[in-house]
Order: C-alpha cells, then structure tokens, then sequence
C-alpha cells in the first residue's frame, strides 16, 4: 500500500521498484512495455492529489540522488531527480552556494518540483521548471533524451512541467549563486489597503507576498530582498527548536481546535482570529539566509488547491473566491496565500507567456479528518474562478487539488499531447488522473 502525504490517496501497485542505476531503471521500463504495464513515477507524495497513483508499476528514483557536478564557472550545478530540494540546498550550502530561490517546502524531490512546476515568489524570477537549463529524460522506450533550449528544444520545453507523462526525468541542471543573506520583513496589513497598494509592492520587492485570513479582513505582507555586504555580517540568530508550550499551541492546540470545528463549524472563525492575532499581528524584521527567508512547517496533513491568475485580476479573483464562502456560508481555514511569478515559454507552465499571481487554498485534515465542507468549498471556488475571469486565465498547479480539465486553461496542451503521444505510443505512463486532466 502507498499513500501520499496528506493520506488523502493511496494505491496498491503491482509493484513498487526503486532503481539505484540508470541501467537497472532502463531494465524497468522495458520490462514494462513488454508486459503491458502501466508506471508512474513517484517522489516523496507530497502532492495532495491522485497524480502519482497506479495499480500497476510504481517506480521511485530515491536512490538515484546524487549531485553530479557544481561548475562554478558556468554557476550551475547537475543533479539527479531523485534527491530532494533540501538535500541539494544542504550539499550547495557546505560550499558556499545556493539556488536563485527556493520553494516552501524542501521535502519534495527535484524530478516531481520540476515536473509539477514548483515555485517561490516574486516576479524577477520564474518557477522551478523554468530554471533548468539542461535536462535528461527516459521515454516509455528506454531512451534517454538530452535536451536543452538549443537541443531538442521541442521536448525541453514541454518535459521541464510534463507531470511524469513525457518520460522519466533523470538529470537536470540549474542555475546557482554564491550564498547570500536576506532580509524579510513581514508586516499586517488590512484586506483594502493591500488591494490597493500591492501592484506597486510586487514590482518593488524582490520577493513578495501575502496571506490573507479568511473570515476577517486581516492581511499578512511578506517584503524579501537580498541585503548588502556590511547587513549580511550580522544575521538575525536562528530561533531555537520550539518549545513545549509554543508547539503546544501553534500546532497540537491549532489541530485540536479544528477538529472540534469539525462538529461545531461556527468556532472557525473564531478560530482564524485568534491565530491572526497570534501569528500576524506584529511587524517583523530578521536578517537570514534563503532556507529560513523561504520556507515553513506546513503543519499537518491538508488539502491544497492553488490557481494562476494574470497579476492585474489578483483582487478580482480573490473576491470572487471570497463571495463563494459568503454565498454557502463556508467556514474555512486560513490562509489563503498570494505569492507572484514571472513568465516563462514552458507548455504547461500556469506562468507560460503571462507573469502571474498564484492564489493557495487550503483546508487542513486535523487528525485525518476532513470537514464536509471542505471539497464543497474547494470545488466553489474553482467555479467562482472560472466563471468570474474565464477559463484562459486561470491555470491549475498540477501538484494541487483540482476538478476541471486543462484544455481551456493551457493553450499548448493540444501540442503536449501530441508529442506524449509519440514518446508513449502505447500510454504506458498514463493514470487515471492524467486521462482526466489532459483529456487524454
């Protein structure tokens, strides 16, 4: 039995295999194809939705996690898909190096961050995918691809966000930088007075975002941007581990007031508030490194759903979503969170040839337990979403949540699938989930 992260899904494979050489996983995918197989590709699971799941071969490239080479010269480094986001900040940092910027969560794996088009914020920079520079893929046939934007520059940019339908990511390469230090700021702000304000904030700020608390008009503003030399000297000193009565009651509390919601929904906005005042209700100002500027506990298991949105429709959407709780009276858990990317040329990019907004939903599932409302509330607001600004201009993550299928929402899909078609005649890494979304 395989589960992902948040329990939400599990499957029974066939088999799970997890190859430690490339020849051994070229034996897998052939063996596959002569057997009439189906495979998936899977990482850590942190993905909240059924994209991984298969009755048939599940393969993990956990053992294939090396880093292969850091060219300082170039300032790039080559790494195998399966080692994670943390261990390669780790192996960069030791040397004095790090990624242009990183994601929330460090957990996932290199090939699924890259394959589901990971992200971080702010608009002078691109999503995960976008960033690669060089990439190697196995095909349903066992041949491996090298690709690149001046080599098979087709499949370069429809592999580096292919969801595991293309082939199996073996390698990619990214771009580094020497470590440097940041200063985040985090300040509260009013739901109105962000509406107003943010368009220039985004555009101001290296790395900027906000949350926003459903139920109250309490908005939280992150402002990150790398500091100078002589501020870099002296770094904000790293809280300690928390303690009992802080992991008291930021996290076995804050579960066990939304599992009593649960039964008695009227407590969650209460709830909201008394977290808002909590945690965003006071000015912050550390100097960091990029790992504690860019990512954070997600707590418990949760479901997620996250949209691109055209930055300029931020507000429209966020009020759209806003009207649908209002509308069923959802209670719903915060927070929603903002975070700003620049355009890219990859296919099935949410940020492909627009810079966008991505707006994150989330419910959390305290002890596993899920509220009645909460794909209820999740579907509403995809609907209220697309009715609002139209399909065209809201994209799906495909690592998250989601109900629609992509056809309208990704003007290269058609071009997507016909190349799928032509790597994996014979749909051998196909799921149900991918049939569904793709329109396959």
């Amino acid at each position: 039995m395989w589960s992902n992260w948040a329990r939400i899904h599990s499957c029974r494979p066939e088999q799970i295999l997890a190859p430690d050489s490339l020849e051994e996983l070229r034996k897998i995918m052939i063996r596959a194809r002569e057997v009439n197989a189906s495979l998936r590709v899977v990482g850590v699971g942190h993905s909240p939705n059924a994209s991984c799941l298969t009755s048939g071969w599940m393969v993990s490239l956990r053992k294939l996690n090396r880093v292969l080479s850091i060219d300082t010269s170039a300032m790039t480094v080559k790494v195998q898909a399966g080692a994670t986001l943390d261990e390669l900040h780790k192996e960069l940092a030791a040397k004095g190096l790090q990624m242009l910027t990183l994601p929330s969560i460090l957990e996932q794996t290199i090939g699924g961050a890259i394959g589901m088009a990971t992200h971080s914020t702010g608009l002078g920079y691109k999503n995960l995918s976008s960033s690669v520079t060089c990439l190697e893929l196995m095909t349903a046939q066992g041949d491996i691809i090298a690709c690149s934007a001046t080599h098979n520059s087709t499949v370069f940019d429809a592999a580096r966000c292919s969801a595991g339908l293309l082939g199996i990511i073996l390698t990619v390469t990214l771009p580094i930088e020497i470590q440097t230090q940041f200063c985040l700021r985090c300040v509260p702000e009013r739901y109105e007075m962000v509406r107003r304000t943010y368009a220039t904030k985004v555009r101001e700020c290296e790395h900027y975002k906000f949350f926003w608390v459903p139920h109250t008009d309490y908005c939280y503003e992150s402002f990150c941007n790398r500091v100078s030399t002589k501020e870099a000297i002296n770094p904000t000193p790293a809280p300690p581990p928390p303690g009992f009565f802080k992991r008291l009651l930021h996290y076995h509390l804050f579960e066990f007031l939304l599992f009593l919601a649960l039964f008695v929904k009227s407590l969650i906005p209460l709830i909201n508030r008394f977290y808002a005042y909590l945690n965003f209700s006071k000015e912050t100002r550390i100097i960091c490194d990029l790992r504690r500027a860019f990512t954070f506990d997600c707590l418990f298991p949760q479901y997620v759903s996250e949209y691109a949105i055209p930055v300029d429709k931020c507000f429209i959407a966020l009020d759209a979503i806003a009207g649908a709780i209002e509308k069923e009276n959802f209670k719903v858990h915060f927070p929603i969170e903002i975070r700003f990317v620049a355009n890219d040329n990859v296919w099935m990019s949410p940020a492909y040839r627009r810079d966008v907004c991505y707006i994150g939903i989330i419910m959390y599932r305290p002890y596993g337990w899920d509220s009645s409302q909460t794909l209820p509330y999740l579907n509403a607001a995809e609907n209220a979403l697309h009715n609002t600004l139209g399909a065209e201009n809201v994209r799906t993550h495909l690592a998250k949540y989601f109900q629609k299928d992509l056809k309208l929402s990704y003007p290269k899909l058609s071009e997507f699938v016909a190349l799928r078609d032509s790597l994996d005649p014979l749909g051998m890494l196909h799921n149900k989930w991918s049939r569904k979304a793709f329109s396959l």
